[in-house]
């Protein structure tokens, strides 16, 4: 077998990893995206310079993979659809989603938002339909209170590095019975931009509390704007009042560097990055 690993960031490099600690050679890696120094390094130190491509759109990684003739190609996180190379290589594609469900980019975020108690990472056919294709190798991991995206993305990669290489070794041999990525119990997720960081779910303590927390390891934490500025916002604890009576959301207690909220539900949160004197709030200010 002949495998080549595309990507971006340390997605390939885990792959890497798992196959050199267990023997297996991988004739070359791919990165979508320029990497910084010291990522730089961990990968050479696994693998050549001349079976390394860093930088790269379609057509110049089919250039490139004309000189390795692989017998499979892993992706790992490259961040954008494969048409042409899907017509002249079988693509295995990574995603950190228990398929059919969660298609499409950010699932860790959303899921993380959304409360779910338990998420998934599969091997799948790459095909020309986003997360289509069928799924031949899928495992489940219990998602913690007030677990990061980075959290949560550690915990699912793990479970995928201790089992790769014996996956690999399988499906070459042919003993991997795939199932159906059915179409008919498929949900979806959007792309997340920065704006959607923004802390509007009010209505409902818990999303507030999940979204801070899930965030809080991303580029994009959540945030609240006060007089014109953006406030991040990292972390969060519940607060034990319930409130039964009031118009809107507002601050029931402000203490050094932090402020408790009355969310709609009547529920409470104390919010860390809430320093009263440099925003100019002050306590029963509707947020």
């Amino acid at each position: 077998m002949k495998v080549v690993i595309v990507g971006n960031n340390d997605g390939p490099l885990i792959l890497l990893k798992a196959l050199y600690n267990g023997g297996v050679d991988v004739a070359a890696v791919g990165l979508q995206k320029e990497i910084d120094s010291d990522l730089a390094r961990q990968y050479q130190d696994l693998i050549d310079d001349d079976k390394l491509l860093v930088g790269f759109h379609q057509n110049s990684l089919l250039d490139w993979l004309q000189k390795f003739s692989p017998t499979c190609i892993i992706n790992c996180f490259y961040n954008f659809k494969f048409t042409k190379i899907l017509n002249l290589y079988t693509v295995l594609n990574i995603h950190l989603a228990p398929l059919p469900l969660y298609r499409g980019r950010h699932p860790l975020h959303w899921a993380l938002i959304n409360g779910e108690e338990k998420f998934g990472i599969t091997i799948h056919k790459m095909e020309a339909e986003i997360d289509a294709g069928e799924i031949y190798w899928q495992r489940m991991v219990s998602i913690d209170k007030g677990m990061t995206v980075q959290a949560l993305r550690d915990k699912l990669m793990k479970e995928l590095q201790k089992d790769f290489c014996f996956f690999l070794e399988k499906y070459f041999a042919g003993q991997i019975i795939p199932t159906e990525n059915e179409e008919h119990r498929a949900t979806y997720v959007a792309r997340r931009y920065p704006r959607d960081s923004k802390l509007t779910e009010w209505h409902d303590r818990d999303i507030i509390y999940r979204k801070i927390m899930a965030l809080s390891s991303t580029t994009n934490p959540a945030y609240i704007e006060i007089g014109g500025q953006i406030v991040y916002i990292k972390n969060a604890t519940e607060g034990s009042r319930r409130y039964v009576g009031f118009g809107a959301p507002f601050v029931y207690q402000t203490q050094k560097g932090q402020a408790g909220i009355v969310c709609l539900d009547g529920r409470t949160l104390i919010v860390s990055s809430l320093l009263p004197d440099k925003y100019m709030f002050k306590l029963n200010d509707r947020f």
